[in-house]
């Protein structure tokens, strides 16, 4: 790929992001020129050691998978890590909370002007962030803490639904703030690895969130969607309604469920079974009497292709069917169609089986920024790492910082264009102290949505 070299503000603005997944582990450097378009300049990745079901299970060896990719990536371009201004890693959760709290304000600027103001929109969100305090569920549960806040939707005098407040007229406003809670293992485990691989970390962010920000806007805007992410360990969950995201939601199954089956039944080794996993299409292509035949271990196999369609089919119906479907079903949210990501859905004909046990159209998804990559890496298996430029590029909108709460994990202070724009994310105040959050929601709400 082309590296690009534009100079702002003294020098480029390189950025890293890192997706941390169980199958493998992706590096993606970009420059943000610019108007902050994003530039790629590389995307590399390899083979993950050390993670089960999307979560550290070998801290040392993932250590040494960061260390790889990165000083691979960082090599090859030139490049160290002191010259990222900012380095973003994926996290997974086997549980997270999603929380909705609301926040209202009168919108009172003398007798004659009710014009909303970014002022009226601040003290929403920390009306919302107070009540936020009050939930049981933070309260009696200790061991999570808030990863991510969104403000999902504004209401302007109770009946008036807007996505853009600032500058119209009304007498009340109400924020709607989406809040996703997870533990706080998750996210230590993580900043932990990036610590002892000596990379710099600024920020972590959620791959179920990831996951919906690496699809295309025109894809994800256009209607209200369920983004399935069906990976190596998990199945993660992002569900958007009026255009805004509303769920998120991690599922410990994935494609390695489907090649223990193969294992299972055909008695094959586990790396033989994910290859053949890969090779066998869920269509009507394959006839009755079709097999695969192959020498290995010294023996020769002969395997039915519908009997190996079967077992495939039937796993990714049992995890829609007896895992996905009743998180949805606790989301309370509603959607019209399935994009389906993740390294799993390039099976050809997956889409249609999803589409029938879901009961609703599928389409597979390719990655946002898709121009820029070469043909190896444009496929559903890179939407993730994609979607950690796009966050990437959100908070480079505001000079200001954006503090995700998360504190006390060591996190660097986040610089863009060559500005020091904050303290350190792990000197900040915490959630429980009140937190300076508005910048963060100022920045998604211009620039993500």
């Amino acid at each position: 790929m082309k590296k690009l070299r534009s100079m702002l503000n003294g020098g480029p603005n390189y950025v890293l992001g890192i997706d941390l997944g169980t199958s493998k582990i992706v590096a993606v450097i970009a420059e943000l020129t610019q108007g902050n378009h994003v530039g790629i300049v590389d995307v590399k990745d390899v083979p993950s050691q050390g993670m089960h079901r999307g979560n550290i299970v070998n801290l040392e060896q993932v250590v040494t998978c960061v260390k790889q990719v990165s000083s691979q990536i960082l090599h090859e371009n030139n490049l160290i890590a002191e010259d990222m201004k900012a380095v973003v890693a994926t996290f997974n959760a086997e549980t997270s909370t999603n929380i909705i709290t609301k926040g209202v304000v009168p919108i009172t600027h003398g007798s004659t002007d009710s014009t909303v103001t970014e002022e009226d929109v601040e003290n929403a969100v920390k009306r919302a962030l107070d009540n936020l305090k009050l939930n049981h569920t933070l309260r009696s549960n200790t061991l999570l803490t808030v990863a991510h806040n969104i403000p999902i939707a504004y209401t302007l005098d109770g009946d008036r639904d807007v996505t853009h407040p600032v500058g119209m007229l009304a007498t009340q406003l109400e924020v709607t703030l989406l809040s996703i809670a997870v533990p706080k293992s998750s996210l230590r485990d993580v900043a932990k690895c990036f610590e002892r691989a000596g990379l710099p970390l600024h920020a972590l962010l959620f791959k179920p969130l990831a996951t919906s920000l690496g699809v295309p806007r025109h894809e994800a805007n256009v209607a209200d969607n369920l983004i399935l992410d069906i990976g190596a360990g998990t199945t993660d969950i992002a569900i958007f309604a009026n255009k805004r995201p509303c769920y998120f939601a991690s599922v410990p199954l994935g494609g390695n469920d489907i090649s223990h089956d193969i294992f299972v039944v055909e008695h094959l080794p586990q790396y033989k079974a994910e290859e053949i996993k890969q090779s066998i299409p869920l269509t009507n292509d394959i006839k009755q009497g079709d097999s695969l035949s192959f020498d290995f271990g010294g023996r020769s196999y002969d395997l039915d292709k519908q009997e190996l369609q079967a077992i495939i089919g039937a796993r990714i119906d049992s995890i829609i069917s007896e895992k996905v479907k009743p998180v949805l079903a606790n989301s309370g949210a509603s959607f019209e169609r399935v994009l389906l990501t993740g390294g799993v859905a390039r099976t050809k004909g997956i889409e249609n089986l999803v589409a029938e046990v879901l009961d609703m159209p599928c389409r597979r998804i390719l990655p946002t920024f898709g121009d820029q990559l070469v043909s190896e890496k444009y496929n559903e298996g890179y939407v993730t790492a994609m979607g950690v430029l796009r966050y990437i590029k959100a908070r480079a909108n505001s000079k200001i910082a954006y503090v995700d709460n998360l504190v006390g994990l060591g996190l660097l202070p986040w610089r863009l264009n060559g500005d020091d724009v904050a303290e350190a994310q792990g000197q900040g105040e915490d959630f429980e102290n009140g937190g300076n959050f508005f910048e963060s929601f100022r920045s998604l709400w211009k620039s993500m949505f």
